[in-house]
């Protein structure tokens, strides 16, 4: 229900599967390390942020994050900053998020 906590995808493969599991999809591996509560918390963060790419309404923007998080499922790289295409595109995500949000005030 809540996972054995966050840990590499390697020990997780060694250790709790004997090699017979491959944790290479961001769905395995956060199942396994937070649980289904982590999870839920997660993919609730993952929508909101998609609602807010969507009403900045910049279609470049939304593109790219979708095409990312697609690729992220299906490999360990959702919010892990250990991707090169995860660094470029969450930092552009980001920087128009602020940018938006500063212009709001």
């Amino acid at each position: 229900m809540t996972g054995i906590g966050i840990m590499s995808s390697s020990y997780i493969q060694n250790t709790y599967t004997g090699d017979n599991f491959a944790i290479d999809s961001s769905i395995a591996y956060y199942l396994l390390t937070i649980g289904w509560i982590g999870s839920l918390g997660l993919n609730y963060s993952v929508a909101y942020l998609t609602y807010k790419i969507n009403k900045l309404s910049y279609p470049i923007l939304s593109s790219m994050f979708g095409f990312y998080i697609s690729y992220a499922f299906f490999e360990n790289v959702l919010f892990t900053p250990n991707s090169g295409l995860g660094i470029i595109v969450l930092s552009i995500t980001f920087t128009y998020l602020r940018q938006d949000n500063a212009s709001i005030k």
